[in-house]
């Protein structure tokens, strides 16, 4: 399906804000509970949410089961989902939320790496730029503020 007039911008916008107030919340709400309770209980809440909408709109398609599938489906759910969630919530109840949410920034470009690895697919001179800038700038957040601008950026004076 897709998305014209923008909207597939608008989503993908919107997904890395909701990341990182999510990132946020998780942080400063959800400190006191146990990284495996607690995605226990997200996967639970998305299930809700993700089958309704699954029953609703599906239409029944067959799935055929091969080997490449199911490796695939395990990756997704063991690797992708289950421990990167878990390695998420353990860097935010260990660390600085700031250093944490800036790290999700560099999974879209790591995937387009990853996928021009494995897969030989074409990376555009925009989206090694945009990769390029993601990289950057988490860079300037790890250092931990170090950065500052020349004062003709700051437009003090000279």
């Amino acid at each position: 399906m897709a998305l014209a007039g923008g909207a597939g911008a608008a989503f993908v916008i919107a997904g890395l804000l909701l990341i990182t107030g999510g990132t946020l919340y998780q942080r400063y709400r959800g400190g006191g509970a146990h990284p495996v309770a607690g995605a226990f209980h997200q996967y639970l809440s998305a299930l809700a949410v993700t089958g309704t909408l699954a029953l609703l709109f599906e239409r029944g398609e067959r799935v055929v089961w091969s080997g490449d599938f199911i490796f695939a489906l395990a990756w997704s759910v063991a690797m992708l989902s289950v421990l990167a969630v878990l390695l998420l919530l353990r860097m935010l109840r260990d660390g600085d939320v700031s250093r944490v949410a800036a790290y999700l920034y560099l999974v879209p470009g790591l995937t387009a790496i990853q996928a021009w690895w494995l897969f030989d697919e074409r990376l555009s001179p925009v989206a090694m730029g945009g990769i390029v800038l993601a990289a950057v700038g988490v860079a300037l957040v790890l250092r931990g503020g170090d950065f500052r601008l020349p004062g003709r950026l700051k437009g003090g004076r000279n």
